[in-house]
């Protein structure tokens, strides 16, 4: 019997941590997903499409959303893959094609017992699992030879049979070999006897020997050529473990087959990844990288970024040219200067336009952040760099036509913003960043992944949710009611999963939570019913638009609207990507490429350059991908006349390529084209989130086809609309950061003391790009950074209403309601004072809050003093301190001279020829364009994780 336990001595309590629903697989997500896991938190995800995954195999929850990979079947006779209109499911581009190719395990056991070692077979049951399977495929090859078989579903001439082979390691000569030869894990291996040695390698070749020769008699003759034996985990196969059959057990012998075809890897559009980032290389640096046995391998996703510091320019009149991301090296500072100007001139930018622009980039770094929100909000990023006054109607400078075409279109390339709509302070936030990182190096400079996303980052991230104790459904989100005073979700299942229904009722746990992690139209129909707070902004914010640019009134979208036609002021945009699949190689430019005179405003990148296992095409069916980015899809096409949403599927690749060849031809002002030649694509992808319609017919021509509906709109900030966003301001937990303003909200809604993001109904938060964050647009980093203030609010909630038991066995505490007046969490010493002002991270019982990068507070430090000199200003109500100089007066009654530009070339090209004659004076030059530069490069970068 155990001693009984005193009155006074301490008695601890066993707490059950809450159970977290969460609706979405995209970013956001699994951000909350992996931050909650993270924290202890029993985390439940549930995401609503199906798709295709690597291997051609139906992944039963496919993850990732917008950046996800699209994996599709190339079509004999269909080069064009796109999504056809459909009524509305939860299944995926492809998901027919995967329904007829099996994989299975087929388990070993040792045979005779006189044979030394004793042989390994397989089991009646495994043999009877092979059987069946090569039955089926042999009757979809007859089929197929027949001309029975549907070519929707793909070439079956491209499938391939793949055995891997896992041994037992738990094996008793397994063991002594590796301890005899120094190859256990964690030893070296110089000492290692040969292969022939080796009973683990002897045991899979023997097992693959086995089943290689099961498949072939039962296989027709016509695919036994098509087995494809694969050593298991010491050959550094691609083929990964872990599949739909879950990884192998570790102490059995066991095969795997897998009949698939080659699959191309399609996208939404290509992956960028700014070196600003910080919340997204956070979580990549925490999530490890897995090898073919689904086992951590060392090393982390972050590992996967690999840097592009070039960008190829191409326009309609001028040769293309690079330009470097990379910050300027000691010795080539002037030289890059001098060429880039050269090179902008080319494309008829002069000298003073570039001048007037960086004045203007100046004040806005210098500008703080209080007259950045009161000021640049209402503005477009144009008309800051106009100067605009928004009460006088006037305008401050002048640029010149090719300048103002390369504001307004270049920021839709990598940012997904748009310079003639945007607001400024998105826009120029944006931009800061961006000259931070060609000012200051950083580890990873503008990168792109080094295979496609799913493989790169998902499906490792997925593997280590899991491991976390993540568990994941395939269901859709209806919507949410209230019963008996609890708010309960309803669920869309194609298949009923094990969880509890409805979820939050009466037989759920009573500690729970919903986080909302889907896009805009989607969060807003299931929220529909909820009313107060985030829910009823939302159906406003989703459902009508402005009635003209800045109008505060509103009027409901039109069907065309909400599908597919956006005007130029609308929130909901549409920017989605084509993918070009060669067989041939294809290299254009080792980096990124910007087409400034096209009309749809084209960026692509040949994304397989940099990928860690590049395609081969006798095994891929492709060895090069031109993945290309449309960012304008309003504007019509010069030989068309069309804009790319009223295209077929024929038309709008036909037109792409058209334009990429004549961007890529120009040589320059007096010369010929070069005649650019690209080669035919043997395969073509479109976005999976743009579904096109045909008359109904049998068979319907592509030229028939029209787009109707887009799925995935992008949301773009645009000028004024920033006050409409469902939610409060964002809360940063980071020390000294300033607190968010306050926002009045009903009783059902409760908001942390320190502000921060909302919990509807003690239960129900919301995360994804269309919250505010700080980021402030339609980005993986707004993403992830969304999902880290949910949590942080769950964590504030769970303190603040639910806070863990403590006392004694005779005279248990209550705790005593939390002030008005907030304090640090679990720290009674601290009352009455913030934390931050400590300068100490803080944290909660639950877990320490989700890290938050702002980027206003991680611009260069060196302006951090002037930034604050204009906050002091802002406050006493007086003008930036660059308006009180007036520093920009001469430069603006330069701006308003037509032609002047030219002769402030001739200016500066006279300047440099001076300079040349007197080497003291451009030698004083560089001194002081070295010291800047070094005084840059030696100030921390605040905040910066990596």
């Amino acid at each position: 019997m155990p001693p009984k336990k005193s009155a006074s001595s301490p008695q601890r309590k066993t707490e059950s941590n809450a159970r977290v629903y969460i609706y979405g697989g995209g970013v956001s997500g699994l951000t909350a997903a992996h931050e909650l896991a993270t924290r202890g938190f029993e985390v439940l995800l549930f995401e609503r499409e199906r798709a295709l995954g690597p291997r051609g195999l139906l992944e039963p929850e496919s993850l990732g959303g917008m950046a996800k990979t699209q994996y599709f079947t190339p079509v004999q006779g269909e080069p064009i893959s796109f999504q056809q209109a459909r009524p509305k499911d939860l299944v995926g581009q492809g998901v027919e094609a995967a329904r007829y190719f099996p994989e299975c395990w087929l388990e070993f056991t040792e045979g005779r017992q006189t044979r030394t070692p004793p042989s390994l077979t397989p089991s009646k049951e495994s043999i009877e699992h092979l059987t069946s399977a090569a039955e089926f495929v042999n009757d979809l090859w007859k089929q197929e030879k027949e001309g029975r078989f549907n070519p929707k579903l793909g070439r079956l001439r491209d499938m391939q049979i793949h055995v891997q082979a896992f041994t037992d390691e738990s094996d008793e000569r397994i063991r002594v070999w590796r301890t005899a030869t120094g190859t256990a894990p964690g030893k070296s291996k110089r000492n290692a006897k040969a292969p022939a040695d080796n009973p683990s390698l002897n045991n899979r070749v023997e097992m693959t020997r086995q089943v290689k020769s099961l498949l072939s008699r039962r296989l027709s003759p016509d695919l036994r050529h098509r087995i494809i034996p694969l050593e298991g985990q010491e050959s550094g196969s691609f083929l990964r473990a872990s599949s739909s059959l879950g990884a192998p057990p570790v102490s059995r012998n066991w095969v795997r087959i897998l009949f698939y075809r080659p699959q191309l890897p399609g996208e939404h559009g290509y992956r960028f990844f700014p070196s600003y980032y910080r919340h997204v290389f956070d979580t990549m640096a925490r999530i490890p990288l897995q090898d073919d046995q689904g086992q951590p391998s060392g090393g982390s996703v972050l590992d996967n970024l690999m840097p592009l510091p070039e960008i190829g320019i191409a326009s309609n009149t001028q040769a293309p040219f690079l330009l470097s991301w990379n910050s300027p090296q000691t010795g080539d500072a002037l030289s890059r200067t001098e060429y880039n100007r050269r090179r902008m001139a080319e494309l008829n930018i002069h000298s003073q336009d570039l001048l007037q622009f960086s004045l203007r980039v100046l004040r806005y770094m210098l500008s703080c952040p209080q007259r950045r929100a009161a000021e640049m909000e209402e503005l477009s990023w144009w008309e800051y760099l106009e100067g605009y006054d928004l009460k006088k109607g006037t305008r401050l400078y002048r640029y010149g036509e090719a300048f103002a075409h390369l504001v307004k279109s270049s920021s839709r390339v990598l940012a997904a913003l748009d310079g003639a709509q945007g607001d400024a302070r998105t826009c120029g936030n944006t931009y800061v960043q961006l000259l931070a990182q060609a000012l200051v190096p950083t580890p990873r400079n503008n990168c792109t992944l080094n295979g496609p996303t799913s493989e790169a980052w998902f499906t490792h991230w997925r593997t280590h949710l899991e491991r976390l104790g993540v568990k994941f459904f395939q269901g859709s989100l209806a919507g949410f009611q209230l019963e008996n005073g609890r708010l309960v979700a309803q669920m869309d299942y194609l298949s009923k999963p094990k969880a509890p229904e409805p979820h939050g009722g009466a037989g759920d746990k009573e500690a729970v939570y919903f986080v909302v992690a889907t896009d805009l139209p989607s969060a807003a129909q299931t929220a529909k019913n909820l009313g107060a707070g985030i829910p009823s902004q939302l159906q406003d914010y989703a459902s009508k638009i402005p009635v003209h640019p800045r109008a505060t009134t509103f009027r409901p979208r039109t069907e065309s609207e909400w599908e597919l036609e956006h005007p130029a002021w609308d929130r909901l945009q549409t920017i989605s990507g084509i993918q070009f699949f060669f067989e041939k190689h294809l290299n254009i430019v080792d980096g990124y490429l910007y087409c400034v005179d096209a009309e749809w405003g084209l960026s692509a990148i040949c994304s397989q350059l940099v990928w860690k296992e590049r395609p081969i095409a006798a095994l891929s069916a492709y060895q090069s991908i031109l993945s290309v980015d449309i960012g304008d899809w309003n504007a019509p096409s010069r030989e068309l006349k069309k804009t790319a949403s009223q295209c077929s599927p024929e038309q709008l690749a036909a037109e792409v390529l058209r334009q990429l060849r004549v961007s890529l031809s120009a040589r320059g002002q007096g010369r010929p084209p070069a005649g650019f030649v690209l080669p035919e694509p043997d395969w073509i992808h479109i976005d999976d989130s743009l579904e096109y319609l045909a008359p109904e017919e049998k068979s319907p021509p592509l030229s028939l086809f029209r787009l109707a509906r887009n799925r995935a709109p992008y949301l773009v900030p645009i000028a004024g609309d920033w006050k409409y966003r469902p939610g409060p301001e964002p809360w940063d937990p980071t020390p000294q950061a300033a607190p968010p303003p306050r926002w009045e909200h009903p009783a059902s809604v409760w908001q942390p003391p320190q502000g921060g993001y909302p919990v509807h109904y003690d239960r129900l938060v919301f995360a994804g790009t269309w919250t505010r964050t700080f980021t402030r647009m339609t980005t993986m980093e707004s993403a992830n950074e969304s999902a880290r203030h949910a949590v942080n609010a769950i964590l504030d909630h769970r303190t603040f209403k639910h806070p863990p038991a403590t006392g004694t066995a005779s005279t248990p505490s209550t705790p005593s309601a939390p002030s008005s007046h907030w304090q640090y969490p679990g720290s009674p010493g601290i009352s009455g004072s913030n934390p931050y002002q400590r300068g100490f991270f803080p944290t909660t019982p639950w877990g320490d809050y989700c890290r938050i990068w702002n980027p206003e507070i991680n611009e260069l430090p060196d302006l951090e003093l002037l930034q604050q000199q204009d906050e002091k200003n802002f406050h006493q109500g007086l003008p930036h301190p660059m308006d009180m100089m007036g520093a920009e007066v001469l430069p603006s009654i330069f701006s308003q001279v037509p032609g002047l530009g030219t002769s402030f070339d001739s200016l500066l090209n006279w300047a440099a020829s001076l300079g040349a004659t007197l080497p003291q004076a451009s030698h004083g030059l560089l001194a002081v364009l070295r010291h800047l530069r070094s005084v840059l490069e030696s100030a921390p970068r605040s905040h910066h994780p990596y």
